[in-house]
């Protein structure tokens, strides 16, 4: 059983006959997961370290850069007997059979979101390894190596006629080979300076969010895996568009506000989205803003056969809780959740 978010972005890759390849991580050893089923290993515990994406079993790219605060939990085949809390929908469970996805909503992650101190660190990779910042050192680095060049040469040069220009050229050039990653290092720590400042300002703001959220007994790991739901129904089911994947990059500016009873938590997602168009891939980082909020209705398992049910909070009837909406009265079934998308 799968969600329809699961079931959309299948068909989607099966349309243009793409396999993703993820490569996870535990700390001692590597496990692959591919997305057409081909191989995937039995991994417990593992980051993202890795993703290729292969077109008509052909080699298309290859992405790093993966959050490593995002730890992601399978359920494995001897857990069978145990008793499961799915941290999505919140079902507890014996899980009865081997399986990789919750049996009520078909999670099958478990995000456990690491401690923000290290909130930064992303955004230092993203400018370290952004063109920009790299065309912006190697051009600062050879105007001060011209200048540098030129003054000396003007200055002990009896005449500054052509050779001496050519003389002092090949001299700039050798310096800016030289001092291109003193530069850098230099440049990275004058740029990132003020971005860190920033950063842990904007840190200790969401800590501060997240000991309010403590206080009432409200998991932050389920917001997590809420978020990641969310955006799969988003970006699979709501949206008809040439996205095949998505990658959260980073979570900052988490705001907490309460009206009319109900809780409202906002963020500012830093996204990787990767699109097939014209038979090729593009990939490309954006910030979406986004809003949820917090479910007040009761959620109700039942159980009719091998089909897990919900009751729907608007007319009671039971529906599938891998359907998006009720099928007697169309009201969205979002409810299955602790936080639902808002806006």
């Amino acid at each position: 059983m799968s969600l329809i978010s699961d079931r959309n972005h299948e068909n989607r890759l099966k349309e243009f006959n793409i396999n993703i390849k993820t490569i996870y991580s535990d700390g001692d050893n590597k496990y692959e997961k591919n997305s057409n089923g081909t191989k995937n290993e039995d991994l417990t515990r593992g980051i993202i370290v890795e993703k290729d994406y292969y077109v008509n079993n052909s080699f298309k790219k290859r992405l790093y850069g993966f959050d490593p605060r995002i730890e992601y939990a399978f359920i494995k085949g001897e857990q069978v007997g145990k008793t499961y809390d799915c941290p999505n929908c919140r079902m507890i469970t014996k899980i009865t059979e081997s399986i990789e996805r919750c049996p009520f909503c078909g999670s099958h992650f478990n995000l456990d979101y690491k401690n923000k101190d290290l909130g930064s660190k992303n955004t230092y990779d993203l400018v370290l390894h952004n063109n920009k910042y790299i065309i912006f050192t190697l051009l600062l680095d050879l105007f001060v190596s011209f200048a540098i060049s030129f003054y000396y040469f003007h200055k002990v040069s009896r005449t500054f006629n052509m050779f001496d220009i050519l003389k002092a050229s090949g001299v700039a050039l050798g310096i800016a080979l030289v001092l291109f990653f003193i530069f850098y290092l230099v440049d990275a720590f004058i740029v990132l300076l003020p971005i860190r400042i920033k950063k842990e300002v904007i840190n200790k703001s969401d800590r501060k969010v997240w000991e309010d959220l403590e206080r009432r007994n409200i998991a932050y790991n389920t917001f997590y895996n809420n978020l990641h739901s969310e955006l799969d129904k988003l970006y699979y089911v709501d949206n008809k568009c040439s996205i095949i994947d998505y990658d959260i990059i980073d979570y900052s500016n988490f705001k907490l506000a309460e009206d009319a009873g109900s809780l409202y938590l906002s963020t500012d997602v830093l996204m990787r989205e990767v699109k097939y168009e014209k038979n090729r891939l593009f990939v490309q980082n954006k910030t979406k803003h986004l809003v949820f909020r917090r479910s007040t209705k009761p959620i109700k398992y039942t159980k009719d056969g091998e089909i897990n049910v919900i009751n729907c909070h608007n007319c009671g009837a039971s529906i599938d809780v891998t359907s998006d909406k009720c099928k007697y009265c169309d009201t969205e079934n979002n409810y299955n959740q602790e936080w639902y998308l808002y806006k």
